[in-house]
């Protein structure tokens, strides 16, 4: 499935379903948020992790607190990781200040707050963030047990922004990190672009002082109607030079850091990329400026947690897993293969196989060699990222001064944001079947839908891809010139859709093989031409998302035409592959 050849009319309006429960009402076209796609596949940390610091009084503390009513000063907390959930613009700030956010790993829109008191981080407040391009200040409400999150994703790097009118003078921490303190005394935090009118968006907006590659994107607000059209959004940078000069705040105002070039996209007037040098820690800002207006957008430098970062060449690459991977202790998605004799690092990523993310850096901090990922080429401009899940394999060296004996322990983190990705023991995990892509945690069922699938399709002749189901589906997709372009799904007959739950209208039907297939539409926001059929006990559904209805209608009769026993039920499919099954 790619981006560009999504209908843009079907995808604005899943677009204004997923804000609905988050965002503040607002009508908007959907060219300009297409653009903005990440081209990242991040697996989803749990929100907001609880910790608590006990302070000890002595009794004679609490005596003396009994005589003397006069209060005391407080006692700061702690300072926590520089590696929590997110990361915060300033360290202190003036009551009333807005004060922005940064995820260090995939969160949603909403985060809690803590405050110290009394020797313990007490949950708060929910935060109501605003990400930039919502153009707003996100504001503070009351904590409450079970609060969840909304639907929307927000991903490292992303700029989330809060005011803290109304909270009190003391010390606060967001999620398990973003420490900071309110007091009067603060310095005046560096400025930041304007909710009200046209600015930058800078992606990532959190950078390590070695510098690295930004998405730079007008934001503006809306009409008076909650009107935001791809034609705004171009005339705020229409007639600029294709240049930003780079400003930092020295405390009291902002002063030059120098000039930057920025590239385009064929095919789009909006994005544009900047590969940023080596900047001291600090805030920064981008800035654009033309014959009559000019606009800003805000990013930070931080210094790295530990090691020195180091750029690495990849040996060699292949396609698919290495051997001993994946398996029993080691993640399914994203991990490492240590070879001590050939000195060498095999690193597996899974995603988007037209959108890579390789390994490009590495540093080591207390013998764990840390191998950061990265974007890999970007794909042609007419295609965009597939939504496959496809393995991928690269060979790096392990790096100078690491002993092979004992195995090094390896950890993978996001290069923009410093998000742990996965870490990888030394143990070797056994060699899995040959193309039996089951995942350890599903369910017999699933994996023989899914093993079932694998020989239908593959009997048709067709190229798969697949994603991971943990619901009763098999799921896989059909590659159709080199993109996953028709989903395909088996579930029990009788139930629902847990994957694509969409309404399918009947135009034709024929007897192909053992079965009758059904040749329609899938209506809905991600549906398409296609088929389906019940065989036995289970139903198939092949959807086309991009692709003429005939590729699609071809696509299912394939599939059907290989059908030669239909199982009875899912448990006879169990059976059936029990022999092969991953354990």
């Amino acid at each position: 499935m790619t981006t560009p050849a999504m209908n843009e009319d079907r995808y604005a309006d899943t677009l204004r379903a997923r804000f609905a429960a988050a965002a503040p009402p607002i009508t908007t076209e959907p060219t300009p948020i297409i653009a903005r796609a990440r081209r990242r596949r991040r697996q989803v940390r749990t929100w907001g992790a609880l910790t608590a610091v006990v302070a000890l009084v002595g009794a004679a503390g609490i005596a003396n607190a009994l005589v003397n009513r006069d209060p005391s000063p407080p006692v700061a907390p702690p300072t926590v990781a520089a590696d929590g959930d997110f990361w915060v613009s300033a360290a202190q700030v003036r009551p009333g200040d807005d004060l922005v956010v940064i995820p260090l790993t995939s969160t949603g829109p909403v985060g809690e707050l803590f405050r110290w008191d009394d020797g313990v981080w007490d949950a708060y407040r929910l935060i109501r963030f605003c990400p930039d391009h919502w153009g707003c200040s996100g504001s503070l409400e009351p904590y409450a047990e079970n609060w969840g999150g909304a639907d929307l994703l927000v991903l490292p790097g992303e700029t989330l922004r809060f005011s803290t009118e109304g909270l009190d003078a003391g010390w606060y921490r967001v999620g398990d990190g973003g420490q900071f303190q309110i007091t009067a005394d603060a310095a005046q935090p560096a400025p930041l672009s304007p909710v009200d009118a046209p600015a930058l968006s800078v992606y990532p907006a959190l950078l390590p002082v070695s510098g690295g590659e930004v998405q730079v994107f007008p934001l503006a607000p809306s009409d008076e109607n909650g009107m935001l059209t791809h034609e705004d959004l171009a005339a705020i940078t229409a007639g600029m030079p294709e240049s930003a000069a780079i400003e930092r705040w020295d405390g009291s105002a902002w002063a030059s850091a120098g000039e930057v070039e920025l590239r385009g996209v064929e095919g789009d007037d909006l994005v544009r990329y900047a590969e940023l040098p080596s900047l001291d820690p600090g805030a920064y800002r981008l800035v654009r400026s033309g014959p009559a207006s000019r606009v800003t957008g805000n990013f930070w430098v931080r210094e790295e947690p530990e090691g020195t970062l180091e750029e690495v060449a990849v040996l060699d690459s292949y396609d698919g897993y290495p051997d001993a991977a994946p398996g029993a202790g080691v993640d399914y998605y994203f991990g490492a293969v240590v070879r001590p004799e050939a000195g060498t690092i095999e690193v597996y990523t899974t995603g988007s196989s037209s959108c890579p993310t390789p390994p490009t850096a590495v540093t080591v901090r207390d013998g764990t060699v840390v191998v950061h990922l990265g974007d890999g080429e970007p794909p042609e401009p007419d295609r965009g990222c597939t939504d496959d899940l496809a393995p991928h394999t690269y060979v790096i060296a392990i790096p100078d001064g690491v002993a092979a004996d004992p195995t090094p322990p390896v950890e993978l983190r996001w290069r923009d944001s410093g998000e742990v990705v996965a870490g990888q023991v030394p143990d070797v995990a056994p060699v899995p079947d040959d193309d039996v892509f089951c995942m350890a945690d599903q369910t017999d069922e699933v994996c023989a839908l899914n093993l079932w699938l694998d020989e239908l399709l593959v009997g048709a002749g067709f190229e798969t891809s697949f994603w991971d189901s943990q619901s009763f589906n098999g799921a896989r997709a059909i590659v159709v010139d080199g993109v996953a372009d028709i989903w395909v799904e088996a579930f029990p007959a009788g139930a629902t859709s847990e994957v694509f739950p969409l309404e399918f209208e009947r135009e034709t039907s024929a007897r192909v093989g053992v079965v009758e297939v059904e040749h329609g539409t899938f209506e809905g926001a991600s549906g398409g031409p296609g088929g389906q059929f019940t065989c036995g006990g289970v139903w198939v559904r092949l959807i086309g998302s991009a692709v003429p209805a005939e590729t699609a209608i071809e696509a299912v009769d394939a599939v059907a035409a290989q059908v030669d026993t239909c199982p009875a039920d899912i448990e006879e499919l169990v059976t059936r592959y029990a022999d092969v099954m991953n354990p």
